[in-house]
């Protein structure tokens, strides 16, 4: 009987890892792209818990699940199902090169694997451990401004409130020492990333009561954001004191907010342990044990080997598809494609857009003036035809121009697919800059960059996404 039991953990595994080892294969770029979040330094590292994540998730799938008993037969099909189609959406993501959906996808499949080869019991065991992972996933960067805005004003609010004269200008906080700029970094997103994970761990490890689960979680997440404020606060009291020489102003500043966070979570923990009364007060951890009807072998059977193949298949198809992708635009010829996007002949080839500094990530980039007007216009042309992941068209990696040099006064769309019109103000001078900004891929011009990677995915369809 220990032999069997032995066989089916082996078999199961095997039928889980070797989908996932194909399909790893054939989204190597999501994965580079998920890695390098996690080990990524900039910023103060948002996403460096990823690894800490996987392990404590690794650590409770081990510790919850007894794979003894948990297999079953329930929910195979529909895991299988759900998987074969986030495994197709990540493929789709992949080719239309939205990375940060295609890491979802690529989640879900995994998610849903688990479903189709352990069955319904792992299944809903496993959701909190596998749903730890979903903060570590580089999809919450749009808190990071919500969060910024919160700090500026609260911590604004709080320097006021202790009687420190304080100026607010845009992102910028001047006291009489000097200036504070509340920039991204400050937003306290790291502080918040690390916090939910952290929260959700500790109340489902020492909380049965939903009701409870939930305050904790919600609790530790408000002082994550509010620790950050405190930071900030700190800071512009320092360096009021001691004319911007104070350790944290000059040297150190992030790091506190670690401090503060910590000695805010710990003292939280403390009163959750002496207040939060469970219902019960003794907890059998000795489950029930049922009478199994039919032995492990009977229960494994073949169909989660027979899911395993056929999702495995389905991924080195994906592979085979992906691998002519990069074939045809390593084929493709960009001087071809130039030529056809017509420059108006009153502009003349120059080195350098002076002022702008665009950014774009793999293209072929050009750089125009026209001297007919005053003062001269400038254009700036990239070309890209390789629609790859860190060559695409519309990408957060690809900016229009420098936000440290460039303070933003407008930004609106004309009707309809009209250019995006931006105007832009120089930190540095003070002179205003009108910016028109559009995309043209597959022969279509938008401002739109949800539009532009529809209409990359239409002209890859057609054979040629370029733009």
């Amino acid at each position: 009987m220990a032999g069997l039991v032995k066989s089916t953990k082996i078999s199961c595994l095997l039928a889980f890892l070797i989908p996932l080892a194909i399909s790893m294969v054939a989204y190597e770029s999501g994965i580079d792209f998920l890695l390098s979040k996690w080990l990524d330094f900039s910023d103060h590292g948002a996403y460096n818990h990823g690894f800490l994540l996987l392990l404590v998730t690794f650590y409770l799938l081990y510790s919850t699940i007894d794979f003894n008993r948990d297999i079953s037969i329930k929910g195979r099909f529909i895991g299988f199902v759900a998987a074969a189609l986030f495994m197709m959406l990540a493929f789709a993501f992949e080719v239309i090169s939205i990375v940060s959906l295609q890491v979802v996808a690529f989640y879900l499949f995994i998610v849903f694997l688990v479903l189709a080869v352990y069955g319904w019991k792992v299944f809903k065991k496993a959701i909190v451990p596998l749903g730890l992972m979903l903060f570590a996933l580089p999809v919450w960067d749009g808190l990071g401004p919500i969060l910024q805005r919160l700090t500026l004003e609260m911590s604004y609010l709080m320097v006021k409130a202790v009687g420190i004269p304080i100026l607010k200008v845009g992102l910028y906080l001047t006291i009489p020492a000097g200036k504070f700029e509340v920039a991204a970094g400050c937003s306290g997103f790291s502080y918040f990333m690390a916090a939910f994970p952290l929260a959700l761990l500790y109340a489902t490890s020492n909380f049965r009561d939903k009701k409870n689960i939930f305050l904790v979680v919600g609790v530790v997440v408000v002082a994550s954001i509010v620790a950050n404020w405190i930071r900030v606060f700190i800071i512009i009291v320092a360096g009021q004191m001691t004319e911007m020489q104070h350790y944290f102003v000059t040297v150190e500043h992030f790091n506190l907010g670690w401090v503060v966070f910590g000695f805010m979570f710990i003292s939280l923990v403390f009163v959750f342990n002496k207040t939060l009364q469970e219902e019960g007060d003794v907890i059998n951890t000795l489950d029930t044990v049922d009478t199994l009807e039919k032995s492990q072998s009977s229960i494994v059977g073949r169909r989660p080997f027979l899911f395993s193949m056929l999702l495995g298949v389905l991924a080195l198809v994906f592979l085979g598809f992906q691998y002519q992708v990069v074939k045809f635009y390593k084929d493709s010829d960009e001087e071809v494609v130039a030529a056809n996007i017509l420059i108006p002949s009153l502009f003349k080839r120059t080195d350098h857009l002076s002022g702008l500094e665009p950014s774009i990530n793999g293209a072929s980039e050009a750089f125009y003036i026209a001297n007919e007007y005053d003062p001269p216009v400038q254009l700036y042309h990239a070309l890209i035809t390789n629609q790859v992941q860190g060559r695409e068209v519309v990408s957060s990696d690809n900016a229009l121009f420098n936000k440290g040099i460039w303070q933003l006064i407008s930004d609106q769309v004309e009707s309809g697919d009209g250019p995006r019109k931006i105007e832009l103000k120089s930190k540095l001078t003070g002179k205003s800059y009108l910016l028109w900004g559009w995309y043209r891929v597959d022969g279509k011009d938008t401002a739109s960059g949800i539009k532009a990677k529809w209409y990359e995915l239409l002209g890859y369809l057609k054979g040629d996404n370029s733009g």
